[in-house]
């Protein structure tokens, strides 16, 4: 047939006696075909609880780009999940079902995180090696919230395993402590200086 796929596109072209044909692709309903047949393999006797039954979308106009929220621990409902609203009733309780049963996978915070093996996952910084370390400027004095949040965040972040106390503060990025839509405060870190010393797009 001599027909050549164009995936970036989402085509394939082919030769005809009157020139060139093209069949044209779908990526949602691509998506939606492959979630639909890889959930039906999971053969499991399911019970639902909460969760709508019957979707909002007409037949054949499902999408799963809407997204509702699921979950999946009885005993700590404010642990969810997002899964589609087009799913159709049976295959969308047999997926909550599956995460229901496997919900310890899922960390809900970062104190849900202890221990990670770095065999399975760590990062590092690939630092140009020519740049010398740059000696930070002295952090001013930050006001009895601010320091209350720096606090609690770096406790947060030792217990986890996420950080580690160092002997070399003057070395250290500073904190930035900005405050959220909901009065609490974000702490982040200035990391301009490292990001200088990084290759670009890393």
């Amino acid at each position: 047939m001599k027909a050549v796929p164009l995936t970036y596109h989402q085509c394939v072209k082919f030769p005809t006696p009157s020139g060139v044909g093209m069949v044209n692709g779908d990526q949602e309903m691509s998506r939606s075909c492959y979630l639909t047949s890889h959930m039906l393999k999971i053969q499991l006797q399911l019970t639902s609880f909460g969760v709508p039954k019957d979707s909002t979308f007409p037949s054949g106009q499902q999408s799963i780009k809407v997204l509702i929220d699921v979950s999946v621990d009885p005993e700590h409902p404010e642990h969810v999940v997002k899964i589609s609203l087009g799913l159709e009733s049976k295959l969308r309780d047999e997926l909550i079902k599956f995460l229901s049963k496997h919900k310890s996978s899922f960390a809900s915070s970062i104190d849900d995180m202890l221990g990670i093996d770095p065999a399975i996952i760590s990062h590092e910084l690939h630092v140009d090696q020519s740049l010398k370390p740059i000696k930070q400027i002295k952090r001013t004095k930050v006001g009895p919230d601010r320091a209350k949040a720096v606090n609690h965040e770096v406790d947060r972040l030792l217990r986890s395993g996420s950080i580690l106390e160092v002997k070399y503060p003057d070395r250290l990025a500073n904190p930035v402590i900005v405050k959220k839509k909901n009065e609490k405060w974000r702490v982040c870190v200035d990391f301009t200086d490292i990001n200088k010393a990084l290759p670009e797009g890393y």
